[in-house]
């Protein structure tokens, strides 16, 4: 399995209502496992994560146009007792506009490329992670973006990933036609 996220069902739904409350997005909650999803699994209908290990952060946040930019961080020097593990899930939660209730909004699965995080250490640097995502708010659009680890660096991925997503910006509002 290749390493993908999916907007929860539940996400989709928050993400219609804060569209029609016009309120803002608040993230509340980011958390990272080292779960394995099965291959047959709509990640869609994930609300949790299979196995926790830890609480992330969200390192950056951006919107342009359509597109939602996020990068899920985890760092070990945010859980100090927390001992060495394989990352290889991790979820986002935000606040639903009307409910109030703490919602995931997304799950994501590193597939067969867990990464092995090291345990915090007073005497070297943390081991951190990020994860940067794109979030396109459309009906037509389906794209997958797979990257094998240690081929691309993660400002090439990023820069990629731009570039992608403002070509499809781009195509989707001229109707098809390329700038």
């Amino acid at each position: 399995m290749n390493y993908s996220f999916k907007v929860t069902t539940g996400g989709r739904e928050l993400l219609a209502a804060l569209l029609a409350t016009g309120k803002e997005l608040e993230i509340t909650r980011v958390a990272v496992g080292s779960g394995k999803v099965a291959e047959d699994v709509n990640l869609a209908d994930m609300t949790e994560l299979i196995r926790y290990v830890a609480e992330g952060t969200i390192a950056q946040r951006r919107h342009q146009d359509n597109v939602l930019y996020l990068t899920v961080q985890y760092s070990s020097n945010s859980t100090p007792g927390l001992g060495a593990f394989y990352l290889a899930e991790f979820i986002v939660e935000a606040r639903h506009p009307i409910t109030g209730e703490s919602v995931v909004i997304l799950y994501a699965t590193l597939g067969d490329y867990i990464q092995p995080v090291n345990a915090f250490s007073e005497t070297l640097p943390p081991d951190i992670r990020n994860y940067p995502l794109a979030i396109a708010i459309s009906d037509e659009i389906e794209v997958t973006i797979t990257a094998p680890a240690g081929l691309v660096t993660y400002d090439d991925l990023q820069d990629a990933v731009d570039k992608a997503c403002k070509d499809l910006v781009n195509t989707m509002a001229t109707g098809g036609i390329k700038k």
